[in-house]
């Protein structure tokens, strides 16, 4: 009998979809937080079951199953890895899921092509056997690198029209494509971050865009609802029903979201799972896998709470906008984000007793060495800093001025240039330079302006800036592992209050005269 092949496009869409999906996940593979990887497993595995029930019935049945199987001895393997780091109970059960789902896999039947057979061998390899430790950032790369085949033509089971005969006379039902709903959210018409940052107890319009791959037969509404471990009490989030539309392929969804409490700490985040699924007239549900935003995230923070606590309240809100903008820096190690934290806290409350205690006040004349000292000082009888404060570290051939825990705050008396974008264009390559030496993606400049003082000076928070340093040969691309610096200009050589007002007077009378000439 002659074989029979078919293109089928849902199928072959469905697969590229799987793979996106898993490349993604495993992209952001941070050992130390597996849980947005576990959230995410249904985005993968749900589809690749639909896969292997859809294609029960061919020869490409073993290609998928073993597809199906190695997907869930990855995740598997990651929720090993994070129940070992969480202290868990179930962790080795998870270990033997893993190892017991990879003995299953038949690989000499699926017809792979022999460079991948081998590439695959090597990776399952790095699983191991008891009592073998898996190394889990291996396995990851491995599979990263391993060029998955795809499926395009999809060959009948010669037989299986015969056992359809044999079994029933009534004509087998067209198999459905799996379904798929692609979802994109909005907070107050701009993209909902995953985590969106939001102030507790405000009320906020959630709108969304939901795209299906097709809608079934049968059902006139698709419902989207939260479904999650977080305690329902601490939010609420109701969106609107969708009705089907004579040629419409993307249909928009509003409604409303509230968390009433503040979180207790910045880097924390809430994190809603989203379900979505049809409604038949009779009240029947088909549930329906969300690809994009499948779960909204959010860090709930008041901006009266002092999360990083500078001694001064307005210095605290900046601190919390520069750490909550950092916690989306991809790859960012947690470690070196709270040691920056600890330091640019010190920096900061420096800063503010400069300005209000007047330290640098009529000084045109401060010696970098000088203000070194001062700051280190000060530094060094913080708590939370203290004997980790080191003074002129070498580094790359330098001596950086203060470091801690390997991150860097370089310190610099500017006399001439007041601007702040020109004192970074000065000053922070240099800065930035001792970081990357030192293999850390943040750093801080620490400017004290002696420049003489016309005018008063700002609110100390307008002198502290977030930025991004170009980097050599990324100048138009931002890099796997991006950089950030924080800028902190110290006022100094400021006048005493009443001094304003007499340069405004003599400012004014200059103003008034020419005016009368």
């Amino acid at each position: 009998m002659f074989k029979r092949h078919h293109y089928h496009a849902d199928l072959v869409a469905t697969q590229f979809l799987v793979r996106r999906e898993l490349l993604r996940q495993l992209l952001l593979f941070d050992e130390a937080n597996l849980a947005p990887l576990l959230a995410g497993e249904a985005l993968v595995m749900e589809p690749l079951r639909q896969l292997e029930t859809v294609t029960r019935a061919t020869a490409e049945a073993v290609f998928f199953t073993n597809y199906r199987l190695l997907g869930s001895a990855v995740y598997q393997l990651l929720r090993w890895s994070h129940e070992e780091l969480q202290a868990g109970t179930g962790a080795e059960a998870h270990l033997r899921a893993a190892r017991a789902n990879i003995r299953l896999l038949r690989l000499e039947e699926a017809g792979y092509p022999d460079p991948f057979k081998a590439q695959l061998a090597q990776c399952l390899a790095l699983v191991g056997t008891a009592p073998q430790v898996p190394a889990v950032g291996a396995v990851v790369q491995s599979l990263l690198a391993l060029p998955f085949p795809t499926r395009y033509a999809f060959e009948e089971d010669p037989l299986a029209e015969l056992r359809q005969a044999a079994a029933s006379t009534t004509p087998a039902a067209e198999t459905a494509p799996p379904l798929l709903l692609s979802a994109e959210f909005f907070i107050d018409d701009e993209p909902w971050a995953n985590p969106q940052v939001l102030e507790p107890a405000a009320m906020y319009a959630v709108r969304g865009l939901l795209t299906p791959n097709y809608w079934p037969a049968g059902y006139d509404r698709l419902l989207l609802g939260p479904v999650s471990t977080t305690d329902s009490s601490l939010y609420s989030l109701e969106l609107a029903e969708v009705r089907p539309l004579p040629a419409t392929t993307t249909y928009a969804v509003s409604g409303r979201v509230v968390f009433p409490f503040p979180q207790h700490r910045p880097e924390d985040a809430y994190a809603i799972k989203l379900l979505a699924y049809y409604e038949s007239p009779a009240g029947e549900r088909l549930p329906v896998p969300l690809i994009g935003y499948h779960q909204l995230l959010a860090r709930v923070l008041s901006p009266d709470a002092a999360y990083i606590p500078t001694g001064f309240s307005a210095l605290n809100r900046v601190a919390l906008d520069i750490v909550t903008a950092l916690h989306s820096l991809p790859r960012l190690a947690k470690q070196e984000l709270a040691d920056f934290t600890k330091l640019l806290r010190g920096v900061l409350n420096y800063q503010g007793v400069c300005l209000q205690q007047g330290i640098y006040k009529a000084q045109d004349n401060v010696s970098e060495n000088a203000f070194r000292d001062q700051l280190i000082q000060h530094l060094s009888g913080l708590d939370y800093l203290g004997e980790h404060i080191v003074k002129e570290a070498e580094v790359a051939g330098g001596r950086v001025e203060i470091s801690f825990r390997g991150m860097v705050a370089e310190l610099k008396v500017e006399k001439t240039i007041s601007d702040r974008g020109k004192l970074l264009a000065k000053y922070g390559p240099q800065a930035n330079t001792y970081a990357s030496t030192n293999t850390k993606q943040l750093s801080i400049l620490c400017v004290l302006d002696l420049t003489k003082k016309t005018r008063p000076p700002a609110p100390p928070q307008n002198s502290v800036q977030l930025c991004t340093p170009t980097l050599h040969g990324f100048e138009g691309t931002e890099p796997a592992y991006p950089c950030r610096q924080v800028l902190v200009v110290l006022e100094g050589n400021t006048q005493k209050p009443s001094a304003y007002s007499r340069a405004g007077k003599t400012s004014r009378s200059t103003e008034t005269s020419s005016a009368d000439d």
